[in-house]
């Protein structure tokens, strides 16, 4: 199977190599990162700044294609499908991220954005994140998911515009306890930013991180946690037209100027 790698920690991240590490035994890979550390970049997508790329050697696995690329990851991942590789991809592959992207995260996420951006242009898809229990100790856990995922997208392919979101705890893969299907967890961040000055008393601000909310159950949250896998199906088609309760046409005419 040809497969298509990205993410948003960059080319020389070390959730990359393990991720070609695990994969390249049964399968033919080909590489489009960031040339640098996108992270919660999310769907951002250059527009109208020149995008350059620069065909790298990566050190460990020199058979493979690799490109870096100087922009965000949906950049990544278009411009692979649409100007540097020209065989065909059959799945596409982001991450390993260093770092669980469960429920609202996935919201900021250059991994899952990557992810979904193949999936909209009809590539099965999966986003890939470890955990951080043990400070990323255990990438060759999510290695080994990452390639039994494969098998899992022929068995249970997704339609147009969905892929798989995989969150796996930073442990060895003896002390996993299994895979759960999930629901997105309901992960608020704080809204007030971290105010500070510099030397010269000028104020700037930062994104408050910190955050500990309840665990829901049947959640990715919960799941890994316990010690499972992770595994949602997202997609791309938010519509939800039930969520305008009853409108009559005579409204909707004078929205539109008529009458």
């Amino acid at each position: 199977m040809n497969i298509l790698l990205s993410n948003d920690d960059g080319i020389n991240a070390p959730g990359m190599d393990a991720l070609i590490r695990g994969l390249i035994k049964k399968h033919k890979v080909f590489v489009s990162a960031p040339s640098t550390q996108k992270s919660s970049i999310s769907r951002a997508v250059s527009i109208g700044i020149p995008v350059r790329v620069e065909k790298r050697t990566m050190q460990a696995f020199p058979q493979v294609t690799a490109f870096a690329v100087d922009g965000t990851p949906v950049d990544c991942v278009r411009i692979a499908l649409g100007n540097l590789i020209h065989e065909k991809i059959d799945l596409c592959m982001t991450g390993i991220n260093f770092g669980y992207n469960i429920g609202t995260d996935t919201l900021y996420s250059g991994t899952a954005a990557a992810a979904l951006e193949a999936a909209v242009n009809g590539i099965p898809a999966v986003a890939l994140s470890l955990g951080l229990e043990n400070k990323g100790s255990h990438y060759d856990t999510a290695a080994e998911v990452a390639l039994r995922m494969v098998d899992f997208c022929k068995r249970h392919p997704l339609p147009r515009g969905a892929f798989y979101n995989v969150n796996i705890p930073d442990v060895p893969a003896s002390n996993l306890k299994g895979a759960k299907i999930t629901t997105l967890s309901d992960i608020p961040y704080d809204l007030k930013y971290l105010e500070t000055e510099d030397n010269l008393g000028n104020r700037y601000y930062t994104t408050p991180w910190d955050k500990d909310p309840e665990t829901e159950p049947d959640t990715d949250r919960s799941a890994v946690l316990d010690g499972f896998v992770a595994i949602s199906a997202l997609i791309f088609d938010n519509e939800n037209n039930s969520l305008f309760g009853a409108v009559d046409q005579e409204e909707l005419n004078q929205i539109g100027g008529i009458g």
